[in-house]
């Protein structure tokens, strides 16, 4: 069987998928994920099935074929490079390895794992370890921290969604109880009244998983630290808490250092729900006088990028408390790990680009550099307040046309005030046909009786008394005529902006930073944009690259463009 089709299972395993995301995790073509598929069940019959929701697994079946395979034997060069590491660090850090032991459980020769030997040097350099051999042996040296950092690294990267969940996670460590963990670490949590996310969990309960085997299998902290008990007591006394419980459990013994490297994990991901006390006339106390002008200065340069006044006061106190805790994470090398950091690049472009753009005044006024994670939990934030406004948007402006007999209008009041309060706005109420004609600024028209007036507005007739079949119908109307309104809005927009001098079909550039030189200069020609445009993308592009499934929109971060336009350019064959 062939590697990917071993891989497509493992990934299957863990849960359902469609296609598209296999692709993207197997870095292969959407046909060959349907070839693979086709291939398994081929030999395999009914192994794997699809439906409107993606591919699913028949998980007796995927474990009968893996065993059957017997595919535990790394396949790969990535495979054979974690599976060495996890090798070496399992043990004492100080075990030594042979390296003709290890090509012979590999089934590799010994000039393939040499070649794997520097690759790994080279991934453990990242984490401040050294790879050492000495004449047939090999093993790893560093500091503890590190190698726990490598190893949390290790079981992300294994994960088939990028996201560590409590399965994989107890799979990685089958002798320690997660589960009992994690329980302690809600509990406790809850106890000292702190605030954590699903992801931020699964973060801490990672590094405690660690902590625990590593211990277990005496590996120590090699360098002491007690700056935490002096300046985070109340995240110290939570992470004592904690690992006195752990250590009853286990069987283990823990020291300040231990505690130490909880105590800022949990400041950098936890939250203390006393922030619900902290509004926009004390947050400074909590964050301080300069924090919170910088925090000002971000939320200003959002509300520029979308020219309007997005953020509430409740917007404030939370992102102030979370540039704080990202500004202590970056003081400490301990950025969060986002499982959906590719997620939001792809559905919320235009999110995820303020996002960029803060990061990159976020760098400007502190010097500070943050990743792609960091930049997609900013997008959470922003995302949220955006959701709230538009909430807020403009409602469809309703007429309603009846009899004008009794309360009969007021059944009809009654019931959009009950189900469509926050959609609908009845503007007017007629009984006369005839008015019809004079209506304007109107969206919809709502009668309870047959009308022959022809008009362009839409209507719906519903019943004196309204009933549940009224509610569904018009929940309907009213989703097609926003898709319509936001339909018209993007077909004027797209009106405004495309120019056919500026759409070119081009077969011969198949380079992304070719084919930005060209447009920029394309467009300066055309006098849209000075002669600093180039250098401006291509500087966005340092940032985090602009290429969004099939398609990339490479821009500048500065409204400084003479004219407002966008340049399309098309390789039939792609650009890489």
């Amino acid at each position: 069987m062939k590697t990917n089709h071993v891989t497509l299972i493992k990934l299957l395993m863990e849960q359902s998928a469609n296609a598209s995301r296999l692709a993207t995790l197997l870095d292969v073509s959407l046909r060959s994920i349907r070839n693979y598929v086709k291939e398994i069940n081929s030999a395999f019959p009914d192994t794997i099935s699809s439906s409107n929701k993606g591919y699913s697994i028949n998980h007796n079946k995927a474990i009968s074929i893996l065993k059957e395979e017997q595919y535990d034997i790394p396949q790969t060069s990535k495979e054979r490079i974690d599976f060495i590491i996890t090798r070496l660090l399992n043990h004492n850090q100080r075990t030594r390895t042979n390296i003709y032991d290890l090509s012979n459980e590999l089934y590799i020769s010994t000039s393939t794992l040499k070649n794997d030997l520097n690759k790994i040097k080279r991934k453990l350099a990242r984490f401040d370890l050294s790879l050492i051999q000495e004449g047939d042996w090999i093993h790893v040296e560093g500091l503890e921290r590190n190698i726990r950092k490598i190893l949390s690294f290790i079981l992300y990267e294994e994960s088939s969604v990028n996201f560590v969940s409590m399965t994989s996670l107890q799979q990685g460590f089958p002798d320690i109880d997660v589960e009992f963990i994690r329980k302690t670490l809600i509990e406790i949590l809850d106890k000292h009244q702190y605030f954590i996310n699903d992801y931020s969990l699964i973060n801490l309960l990672l590094h405690l998983t660690i902590a625990v085997d590593r211990i277990q299998n005496q590996s120590i902290h090699d360098e002491q630290n007690s700056q935490s008990e002096k300046l985070f007591l109340n995240e110290y006394t939570v992470a004592q808490e904690i690992l006195e419980k752990l250590a009853q459990k286990f069987q283990i013994t823990y020291d300040n250092t231990e505690i130490n490297e909880l105590s800022l994990l949990i400041i950098t991901r936890a939250t203390s729900l006393n922030y619900k006390k902290i509004s926009k006339a004390n947050i400074e106390q909590y964050i301080g006088k300069d924090l919170l002008a910088i925090v000002h200065e971000l939320i200003n340069s959002i509300n520029i990028f979308f020219h309007k006044n997005l953020f509430d006061e409740d917007f404030l106190v939370r992102f102030a408390l979370h540039i704080r805790n990202l500004l202590i994470r970056s003081a400490n090398n301990r950025f969060s790990k986002n499982p959906l950091a590719d997620s939001i690049r792809k559905t919320s472009p235009l999110i995820y680009e303020s996002s960029v753009n803060l990061a990159s005044e976020l760098k400007n006024l502190t010097g500070i550099s943050i990743n792609d994670d960091e930049i997609a939990y900013i997008a959470f934030h922003i995302g949220s307040a955006i959701k709230t406004v538009e909430s807020l948007k403009e409602k469809i402006k309703v007429v309603y046309y009846c009899p004008n007999y009794y309360d009969i209008q007021d059944q009809l009041v009654h019931f959009i005030k009950k189900y469509f309060d926050t959609d609908l706005i009845i503007t007017s109420i007629i009984s006369d046909e005839s008015q019809i004609t004079e209506l304007n600024h109107t969206d919809l028209i709502l009668t309870s009786i047959p009308i022959s007036t022809l008009s362009d507005i839409p209507v719906i007739q519903i019943n004196i008394f309204p009933n549940d079949n009224d509610r569904i119908l018009l929940s309907n109307t009213i989703l097609k005529l926003r898709k319509k309104k936001e339909q018209q809005q993007f077909k004027t927009y797209l009106n405004e902006l495309l120019n056919e001098e500026l759409f070119e079909v081009n077969p011969s550039i198949q380079d992304s930073k070719t084919c930005i030189i060209y447009m920029a200069n394309r467009l300066s020609d055309k006098d849209y944009v000075d002669q600093h445009f180039l250098n401006e993308v291509l500087e966005r592009e340092k940032l985090s690259h602009t290429a969004f499934s099939g398609a990339a929109i490479p821009h500048s971060m500065y409204m400084d463009a003479k004219k407002t336009a966008i340049s399309i350019l098309i390789n039939p064959n792609g650009i890489k």
